[in-house]
């Protein structure tokens, strides 16, 4: 059976079409890797790529930028996302501008900490420390009563 016809298909191209696409396809690539590479060598601020970002980097994945920067890897770039709001598959040309803000900040925390905690600060809009408990996971605040696991032993 072909897939030249169905709904939601694409339509034939020529060979010269098929060529052009993949070389944009490869050039989009290339400079997506450049991107990443000026961030790895501190030639860029990844901050400002965030405030106002341009080129290949309003394309590219918050998670992907993030990852660029040195000492940061997928946990703690998955962290900083979290604590900004923003969705796992998120672009930087997507943000908000309060994401933009908080996720510039949170990149000057960690920039800043190299080699100390992650500097990741989660603000939710209250000064109280949080009380355990409640979401998913873990035993909320509660002591495991499994036999050999906890102080009931």
């Amino acid at each position: 059976m072909s897939d030249n016809g169905g709904a939601g298909s694409l339509p034939p191209m020529s060979e010269e079409q098929r060529a052009e696409a993949l070389r944009l396809a490869l050039e989009a690539r290339t400079a997506s890797k450049e991107a990443r590479a000026r961030v790895a060598r501190g030639e860029v601020d990844p901050a400002e790529v965030v405030l106002e970002p341009e080129g290949a980097y309003r394309r590219m994945r918050v998670r992907s930028l993030l990852t660029a920067v040195p000492g940061v890897g997928t946990v703690i770039a998955d962290r900083i996302m979290g604590a900004c709001g923003i969705a796992p598959g998120k672009r930087v040309a997507g943000l908000g501008s309060r994401q933009r803000r908080a996720l510039a900040e949170q990149i000057g925390n960690v920039a800043g900490r190299q080699g100390e905690d992650d500097g990741i600060r989660e603000d939710h809009g209250s000064d109280r420390e949080p009380q355990g408990g409640g979401g998913r996971g873990g035993a909320g605040g509660r002591r495991d009563r499994r036999p050999g696991v906890g102080a009931l032993d």
